[in-house]
């Protein structure tokens, strides 16, 4: 073999090592950041079986536990709130924003001769005597629209025995924490009765 070929040979051998100790170098530095990855990965997902952890009932301390308390408050505080108005003797009734009735009482369902669920929306317009049905609904619409309290006088005639009574009602809005409109509140008491 002569020098060249020689050198040639020992050029190659060089440029090949060089080759083979870049990749080996790239591959080594790739297992290092797959490896760290790997951890990252591995720590994240060992947090998030934490964080569902916690919103898994354990007997009080979870999120989950948290959660299922304030639910349990605000639906028997929901029911001590609906019960009291029902045993209250004046007509009471709550509208959304919209002026749509969602909740009647029961003295307001035996003034209209109508079940609760029959009031609802509009429904309380049907219990309206049909001379007055108009004006208050005119007067409704204009005084939710523009958020003033609701006061008008008319007759209901009870769609259960046909009794006219004359009537005076009441309402407010009622204002989140924010200062905005959540819906209206209000009363509705008899007058006088007529037959």
């Amino acid at each position: 073999m002569s020098l060249i070929e020689m050198s040639a040979l020992i050029g190659a051998v060089t440029v090949i090592a060089g080759a083979v100790w870049w990749c080996v170098r790239k591959i080594r530095r790739g297992w290092r950041i797959y490896g760290d990855w790997r951890l990252r990965v591995n720590k994240a997902f060992a947090e998030l079986d934490k964080l569902v952890e916690q919103f898994q009932p354990n007997g009080g301390t979870s999120i989950r536990d948290a959660i299922d308390r304030i639910d349990f408050s605000v639906q028997r505080n929901t029911a001590r709130f609906i019960a009291m108005l029902n045993h209250e003797n004046r007509a009471v009734f709550e509208c959304d924003a919209e002026g749509q009735c969602t909740f009647a009482n029961k003295a307001l369902s035996d003034l209209f001769g109508m079940a609760d669920d029959e009031l609802m929306g509009n429904g309380w317009l049907v219990g309206i005597d049909p001379a007055d049905r108009e004006r208050i609904w005119q007067v409704w619409l204009s005084c939710v629209k523009s958020h003033i309290p609701y006061e008008a006088v008319y007759s209901v005639r009870n769609q259960r025995t046909n009794v006219k009574q004359l009537v005076r009602a009441y309402s407010m809005a009622m204002k989140n924490l924010k200062g905005n409109i959540i819906g209206f509140h209000g009363v509705v008491e008899p007058i006088t009765q007529e037959a």
